[in-house]
Parts: structure tokens; sequence; C-alpha cells
């Protein structure tokens, strides 16, 4: 699946020293191969914050509440330190995974709606969005992009509530194919002032076709699905910058920061000011 070489990154923690919502300790790819790799979870008191790994190739073992779990390729176990828990690598095997290490106030948020729908042990897809951001932004790391301040938790947050995204809604097995043209094109578009009767025209289907098919297989129309992707952008651009509001409202494909405000303050209740203030102790301008 992965033909570079396999590397993991350590992050300075200067956004934890500065209270950021979310921050990187280290990330990576790594191949365990016949020899010892074995990690009881409830000793590692002096091993902060949380971890995620997912398997690539081969398998691992993952034992939890007097339950053993084969890790085989899509399989992932999300944890806290300390856990009561072990995961390691059968004798004479091969374990390649990526892992990803972090912390932060808002890593307890996905931690404990991701342990509540699907538990320690889940399946990601390999297309999926979730692994595509970490391969993303773990070849851009390897390339040589160095973190400034928030830029891990802009990673982080879009990881983690692409992943959340996916547990809770898991696509039907039978896909639609202008369903998936239709969302890829709105990912690619969001952010701009888009016409989604154009996008229909693209893609040679009529809009209430569309609309219909959309709504079965994700529960949203084309239309709220825009919403919603600008919306987790904003919510991004609030906790993790000092943009101000028309400026994120810009970044976010809002028509200005009036109607950017009015949109949030339905979705959320409070507007995005009271929000950004609320979680980061940080009041917003220009609302």
């Amino acid at each position: 699946m992965i033909n570079n070489a396999i590397q993991s990154f350590g992050f300075l923690d200067f956004d934890r020293l500065l209270d950021s919502p979310l921050y990187l300790y280290d990330f990576g790819i790594e191949l365990r191969q016949d020899e010892f790799y074995d990690f009881h979870n409830e000793k590692r008191g002096a091993y902060p914050g949380f971890l995620l790994q997912c398997t690539l190739e081969g398998c691992g073992t993952f034992e939890a509440d007097d339950k053993t779990i084969m890790l085989t390729p899509g399989k992932a176990f999300f944890i806290t330190f300390p856990d009561s828990s072990r995961y390691y690598l059968p004798t004479k095997g091969s374990w390649k995974f990526f892992y990803i290490h972090f912390d932060g106030e808002l890593a307890s948020h996905f931690f404990n709606r991701i342990q509540k729908i699907a538990g320690k042990t889940f399946s990601i897809h390999s297309s999926s969005q979730s692994i595509c951001c970490f391969l993303e932004e773990y070849q851009n790391i390897k390339q040589g992009r160095k973190y400034e301040r928030y830029d891990s938790g802009i990673f982080l947050y879009q990881f983690l509530s692409t992943l959340q995204r996916e547990i809770e809604l898991p696509l039907q097995n039978k896909k639609n194919a202008f369903v998936e043209d239709a969302e890829i094109w709105i990912q690619r578009n969001y952010k701009h002032q888009v016409n989604l009767s154009v996008m229909c025209q693209n893609l040679g289907v009529s809009f209430p076709h569309l609309t219909r098919q959309f709504h079965a297989q994700k529960g949203i129309t084309p239309m709220q699905y825009l919403t919603q992707l600008r919306l987790e952008q904003s919510l991004l651009l609030l906790l993790n910058t000092t943009m101000n509001i028309n400026e994120i409202a810009t970044e976010c494909g809002f028509a200005n920061g009036n109607y950017f405000a009015k949109v949030f303050r339905k979705a959320m209740a409070i507007s995005p000011s009271e929000y950004r203030e609320r979680y980061t102790g940080k009041i917003s301008s220009n609302e």
C-alpha cells in the first residue's frame, strides 16, 4: 500500500505549552517484523495522551475487556493512557501500521464520542477520507513541512472529525456513482461561492434526482452537505486560528460574515464569537 520508506516523526509541544485544544506528540508508519513488540498499557502512566493505531498490512493483536482482537488491515484501536489493554506482535509475524499520538482538551471529546459509538477497536476502509488525510499529512511532513502554531491541531481536527463522521455514518454497501461524484465536487469547491445547479450540469444529472439519491445514501441533501463542510471548516478555524469572523466566512465559502454568523447560530445555537470564546477563551472581531 505504501512504497516509500517507513518513518516516524516527533513534534515539539509548543502548542501544548500555549494551551492549544489539540496537539501532536508524534506520528508515523512502522513495520514490526519477527521481533519483540509488546505494550501493556496499564503500566504506561508516564506515557501521556491518546493513541490511535491502524493496521495497513499484516496483523497485530489487541487485548482488552477479556477479548482478543486480531488487527488485520483496516482494523484500528483508539486508547488513552493508562488503559487496561495490551497490543503486541504475534510470534514470527509482520505488522505494518500507522499511528497518531496526541493530546489536548478536544482530544477527550473525540475519544469519548468514538468510544461510545465503536468501542476501543473499529474498522477503517483503506480508501476512507480519514486514512487519506493522514497519509497526505505524513507525506507533507516527510517532504519537509514544519509546523507553526496551531498547524498540528488543524490536522488533528480534520482527521478526527472525518473519522468520527465515517464511524457515525458508514457508507452503504451499494453506492450511487452520481452521489460519489457530487460529494467529491462539493469537497473540492465548498470554499468558493458555488452553484449546485452548475455541479449537476457538469455531472450530467438533474438536481432533483441527485438530491433524492444523495439523501437516500447519506441522509442529507447536497445543500446540507455543502453547509456541513463549510461549518466544519469554520469550527476548525475558530478553534485553531486568530482569523476574524469575516475572514473565516470568506475562507469557508460564505457570502459574508453576517450570513456566516446566521447559519452558524442556526446550527450551533450560539454565535461564532461565543463558540470561540467558550472553547478557547479568545474574543472574535467583525461578527
